[in-house]
C-alpha cells in the first residue's frame, strides 16, 4: 500500500513539473519577454501624430501593448473584443497598440478591423521583436518603473477576463461587464 501511494505521490509530481514546463513553453511560443524584464527602448511614431517612447507611453501610469499584424487570420475575430475592452477602460487606462506596418497599413486594418486605440507603427519589427513576440495579439503591461509588469498571452475568454480585471484594478474602478459571448474558451493567437 505504501508502495502505491509513493508511486502514485511520484507520478502526481512530475505531471504537475510538466504542466509547469508545458505552460513555459506555450509563453515562450508566443512571447519571450516576462515579468520583471525591463522593456525594450521605444521611438516609434503613433497613429496619434505623435512619436512615443516608453517614458511618455508610461508617465500616466503603466501602459498595455496589445500587439497586432496587419494580416492575420486572427484580426477579425479578436479585435472585437480588444475594441471592447479598449471601450470599456480605454479613457481610464493607457491602451496602446502595436502592428508590423507603417502608416497606411494601420489605416486599412483600423478601417477593416474597427480598432480605435492608438497605435506604434513598427514596419521594422522593432518593438515585436525587442520584446520577443512571435504570435498576434499578446498584451504586455509596462510598469512606470518600465518593467514588464504582466503578460496576457492571446484572446481566449479566460485571458481577457484576467485583462479586464486589472485594468478596472489599474484604474482604481469596479470591473465593468463586458460580453465575452463567442470569445474562445481556451487562449488563441494569430
Amino acid at each position: 500500500m505504501r508502495k502505491h501511494l509513493t508511486a502514485f505521490c511520484a507520478v502526481g509530481f512530475f505531471a504537475c513539473i510538466a504542466m509547469v514546463f508545458a505552460q513555459t513553453e506555450q509563453r515562450l511560443s508566443v512571447v519571450k519577454a516576462k515579468v520583471g524584464d525591463p522593456s525594450i527602448e521605444i521611438n516609434a511614431p503613433a497613429s496619434d501624430g505623435k512619436t512615443h517612447t516608453v517614458k511618455s507611453l508610461t508617465e500616466k501610469g503603466p501602459v498595455y501593448l496589445l500587439f497586432v499584424k496587419e494580416q492575420c487570420s486572427a484580426n477579425p475575430y479578436a479585435t472585437p473584443f480588444f475594441q471592447k475592452i479598449f471601450e470599456a477602460y480605454g479613457d481610464k487606462v493607457n491602451f496602446v497598440g502595436v502592428i508590423n506596418a507603417e502608416k497606411a497599413g494601420h489605416a486599412n486594418w483600423k478601417k477593416e478591423y474597427k480598432g480605435q486605440w492608438t497605435t506604434l507603427f513598427d514596419p521594422e519589427k522593432k518593438i515585436i521583436s525587442g520584446f520577443g513576440v512571435r504570435r498576434s495579439t499578446p498584451v504586455i503591461k509596462i510598469g512606470k518603473d518600465g518593467k514588464v509588469e504582466r503578460v496576457f498571452l492571446g484572446w481566449g475568454k479566460e485571458v481577457l477576463m484576467e485583462l479586464s480585471a486589472d485594468m478596472a484594478k489599474e484604474a482604481k474602478i469596479a470591473e465593468k461587464p463586458i460580453d465575452l459571448s463567442g470569445a474562445p474558451s481556451g487562449a488563441r493567437y494569430g
